[in-house]
């Protein structure tokens, strides 16, 4: 029994799918498995949260299903120098006892060979199948919407559902939203019309998904438990959904902010980095002030009587007004921006602080940063 395999094409696969495999008290999901048919082999890795698989050509003498050690084949082929076929040759290895068979498998490259056990692949856990409730989305979207909000979702946070992101499907769009108490994100991801449904997904799905190299159109199909994507070049990847309720999230976003500032990303996140370095690490508050249309941010530090404040040029309208904000969270949400200016929008003390790319008080990608008591 035997096939053979472009390396390069075969290394592709195995490092896409490679991303789902971890450590694991289930052994044999810290293999690949393989699917081998006459002409095609879809490669499957795992952690039982996340599945990923990829399809690629092979020439192939058998109908097989085949479990090999994730970490060893990697780290051959990551090793292989150029573009070569590479056969494997498997023969099966009687049985010990109850124990079923193993393979014994040989590869031979275009140096040398190699051979390990390889295992059947009956066991390997089953890769979700597709929903029938179907969103056709644009990847650019997709990862640009997880660039705004999976660096926000903090897993060990000790609220119901904020622990996770939310994939928030309403009648007229999709929206990622992620939330950690202090700011939050949502960000437009497809419009059209759909049915109401809230997904919940990992901190780890959506960096995993973020991390993969996804092109064109693709289909994002859910169920009751998981969460599939497809993409027309035979590639799969599923996240589990969890089971949790997240916060209504909508009314927390101001209406009718009365305070208007235009300001340029770069020029204000350089200036909160400067001025940050001389506030309180315990309490990191930097204070914006509008005062006669001018805008200062500023810092102190009482216990070694530091202090810092810089102007910052910026368009403004509405009443002289001062608020304390979070400079690290501000500079985090500013780097996930996809536009030369941010707009903000202060309504009240009390009111979180609204930051978008345009200066459309109705687009649905909104990023928001709770206020912290001034001085």
């Amino acid at each position: 029994m035997k096939f053979t395999v472009s390396s390069k094409t075969l290394l592709s696969a195995l490092t896409l799918t490679g991303k789902a495999i971890t450590k694991s008290v289930v052994p044999i999901t810290e293999n690949y498995l393989l699917s081998i048919t006459k002409d095609k082999c879809r490669i499957t890795g795992t952690n039982l949260e996340i599945f990923i698989s990829k399809e690629i050509e092979l020439q192939s003498d058998i109908e097989l299903l085949l479990c090999l050690p994730a970490k060893k084949l990697l780290d051959l082929f990551k090793k292989m120098t150029g573009d070569h076929p590479v056969t494997f040759e498997i023969k099966e290895v009687p049985a010990k006892g109850k124990e079923p068979f193993t393979y014994n498998v040989k590869i031979i490259y275009s140096s040398g060979s190699c051979s390990f056990a390889g295992e059947q692949g009956k066991m390997f856990p089953s890769m979700p199948e597709p929903g029938e409730s179907v969103i056709k989305l644009d990847s650019e979207s997709l990862l640009n919407g997880i660039s705004k909000t999976a660096f926000i979702v903090d897993p060990n946070i000790n609220k119901p559902g904020l622990s996770k992101a939310l994939i928030d499907i309403t009648k007229t769009d999709v929206k990622l939203v992620s939330c950690d108490v202090r700011v939050l994100s949502a960000a437009q991801i497809s419009e059209g019309e759909f049915d109401a449904k809230q997904l919940l997904i990992s901190k780890t799905g959506l960096d995993t998904i973020g991390s993969i190299n996804l092109k064109g159109e693709i289909e994002l199909s859910y169920t009751e438990r998981d969460i599939v994507i497809t993409s027309p070049d035979s590639f799969s990847i599923s996240c589990r959904i969890y089971d949790e309720k997240y916060p209504n999230y909508v009314p927390i976003i101001p209406k009718n902010c009365d305070k208007l500032m235009t300001v340029d990303i770069s020029e204000l996140s350089s200036a909160i980095q400067r001025v940050a370095l001389f506030g309180n690490t315990s309490v990191p508050r930097i204070n914006f002030e509008f005062v006669s249309g001018v805008f200062t941010i500023s810092t102190f530090n009482i216990d070694l009587d530091e202090h810092a404040k810089e102007e910052v040029h910026c368009a403004y309208t509405g009443e002289d007004f001062k608020m304390g904000l979070v400079g690290s969270q501000i500079v985090n949400l500013l780097s996930k921006m996809n536009s030369a200016d941010a707009y903000f929008g202060f309504s009240s003390l009390d009111k979180p602080a609204v930051i978008r790319e345009t200066d459309d008080a109705e687009s649905p990608n909104v990023m928001l940063a709770m206020p912290v008591m001034t001085e």
